[in-house]
């Protein structure tokens, strides 16, 4: 069982007596894990202690951050507080339900490797890993690569918090801890889940190959010299995409190695520069030699059309609705993107009216695209709970 609870009270422990009120009120039973996000300014303990006194059996984490959603409904900006709870599966004995722990800052990937590894012990093969992280302390990419190094068949998703106003503020929760560096990892080892990433971008062009780099410096595509093939590229475009080209164009490299690319084939970077002299284009992400790349837009239409087609295809994937979910969503979305409150968290809650859904605005998002785990911009990342019936 899943609930859901948001709060605006102006006083993070109001807010917090009023969300877990509303939890207590349809969830009589203890729960497994809590989920809280939080955009008060100020200390966080009053939230901490409230969660422990009120949940103490339960393995609590959280983010603060700048935005939060929860009951349908996203508050940007303003004081709020968002609560999931859930009571999970009891009959998968391979590995605990939940388990967490904080994984600091590591120097090099060998040292990140080896604390994700310490870890594997309570990460099935099935496990979702939830993994909040705080930007400014954490080599994020490293951390992603060492989890998927040491759990490869768990799938990762979550997002970088987004709400200190300094690099030693905490950002993190966990259990009755607030932190100020590293990552929280909580893993859902009994919890079916599908996982769903929205880039927000829509292709142009034709795909091509990458037939000469030098790591993210692409030298000659198939089609030719990477300036040569932008220039007319935008010269077959329509004024509307003529304009998006200028400031919202992005390369999309495919992570499947196939002929034929579709919805979320291709992981979304930025294109650092061109050079002028020599054509070649620099990107923000090593490429591989006949690696596919397609250049894509980005802007409010195919952001929208993005996800609502991602709900699309997972309810033809899954013959049940989900129990619950989470969504971690770029700063750069909600009101500012779609300029109306709320706009993602109608179109993920067309899975089920009622969905208990939370989430927060994040400065980064992390979920998978081919099999590989990636830190993203301006994207939206969810993880969606099932039940064991009907998987």
């Amino acid at each position: 069982m899943w609930v859901d609870a948001l709060s605006e009270q102006t006083w993070l422990e109001d807010a917090a007596d009023a969300a877990i009120e509303k939890i207590r009120a349809h969830c009589p039973q203890a729960p497994d894990v809590v989920f809280a996000f939080w955009t008060h300014d100020g200390p966080a303990a009053p939230l901490v202690a409230r969660l422990s006194r009120a949940f103490p059996e339960a393995t609590r984490v959280g983010a603060k951050a700048r935005g939060v959603l929860a009951e349908g409904r996203e508050v940007e900006g303003t004081p709020a507080l968002a609560l999931l709870v859930g009571s999970l599966e009891t009959n998968f004995a391979a590995v605990p339900a939940v388990q967490a722990a904080h994984l600091p800052p590591a120097p090099s990937l060998d040292e990140a490797v080896e604390q994700a590894r310490k870890m594997t012990g309570w990460i099935g093969p099935a496990s979702t890993l939830v993994v909040l992280a705080e930007p400014h302390s954490t080599p994020v990419e490293p951390l992603l690569r060492a989890l998927d190094l040491a759990a490869p068949d768990a799938v990762k998703v979550g997002g970088l918090a987004s709400g200190a106003l300094a690099a030693d503020r905490p950002s993190l929760l966990l259990q009755d801890r607030l932190l100020t560096e590293g990552a929280v990892v909580l893993s859902l080892g009994r919890q079916p889940a599908e996982t769903v990433v929205a880039q927000g971008c829509r292709p142009i062009g034709e795909p091509s190959v990458v037939l000469r780099h030098r790591g993210p410096v692409i030298e000659e595509l198939s089609h030719g010299r990477p300036g040569a093939v932008l220039a007319e590229l935008y010269a077959s475009l329509p004024a509307s995409d003529q304009a998006l080209f200028r400031h919202s164009l992005f390369a999309g490299i495919e992570m499947k190695d196939q002929r034929a690319y579709g919805p979320g084939d291709f992981l979304i970077r930025n294109i650092l520069g061109v050079d002028p002299s020599t054509q070649h284009m620099v990107v923000g992400a090593d490429v591989r030699q006949f690696q596919a790349l397609q250049f894509h837009l980005r802007d409010r239409e195919a952001a929208r059309s993005e996800l609502t087609d991602a709900m699309s295809r997972l309810r033809r994937l899954r013959a049940t609705t989900p129990a619950a979910g989470l969504l971690f969503t770029c700063l750069g979305r909600g009101r500012g993107l779609y300029g109306t409150p709320n706009a993602e968290s109608e179109m993920v809650r067309t899975l089920a009216p009622e969905l208990p859904l939370a989430g927060f605005f994040c400065n980064g998002e992390i979920g998978p695209i081919g099999g590989q785990t990636f830190l993203h911009g301006y994207t939206a990342t969810g993880a969606f709970f099932y039940s064991d019936e009907g998987t």
